[in-house]
């Protein structure tokens, strides 16, 4: 004969489960969401230096061509910078705001970028970051940071360097971590389940 259960104690055993199971998926959700924006910005910050540096690095190794207008060299330039992890494109503008070199983009030289990223990259006397949207469909936004080029001992303006970066590492990494932590809230809850 089958032992007695009473039909309040069952009950109240699944309401407890039930309680418990959504109070740890609130917790897990809670704990990806704070994951998820801190590296958010932490990533992104650290690709804002990245792209921060080697822009400077190109400042510095452009002025003297820029000085003496060797477009040849400033293309060269443009061309090894491309090849950083991350970096979409490099372009390089004169003090007339006329392309002295585009990376992959030799055609470009010679002409004047009038797309609104340009026009406000080229009238920037200070460091100016940009977001860039996309033209691929489903690929994320990129950056752009624009860094004047001046010379020693001269206030003018003499071009700007542009660097494009990818941001498709970071979304990347924020969809590894979203996964990682679905994973481990399953692990969590699936033995609480089975309970």
């Amino acid at each position: 004969m089958p032992a007695f259960r009473p039909q309040g104690k069952i009950r109240l055993q699944s309401r407890l489960l039930v309680a418990f199971i959504s109070l740890v998926t609130v917790a897990i959700a809670l704990v990806i969401l704070v994951m998820d924006s801190h590296q958010k910005h932490t990533v992104e910050e650290l690709h804002l230096q990245k792209g921060m540096a080697i822009s400077h690095s190109l400042s510095a190794a452009a002025s003297g061509a820029l000085l003496s207008y060797n477009y040849v060299a400033l293309q060269q330039l443009t061309q090894r910078a491309v090849e950083e992890e991350g970096v979409r494109y490099v372009i390089i503008l004169d003090k007339e705001g006329i392309v002295a070199g585009y990376s992959g983009r030799r055609e470009m030289q010679g002409r004047r970028l009038d797309d609104p990223l340009s026009i406000r990259a080229a009238g920037s006397d200070w460091t100016l970051v940009q977001s860039v949207p996309n033209t691929e469909r489903g690929r994320p936004p990129g950056l752009d940071i624009a860094v004047p080029v001046y010379v020693e001992g001269s206030p003018q303006k003499w071009g700007v360097i542009r660097v494009g970066l990818s941001l498709d590492e970071v979304h990347e990494a924020r969809a590894h971590t979203r996964l990682w932590g679905l994973g481990t809230g399953l692990g969590v809850l699936g033995p609480a389940v089975l309970i």
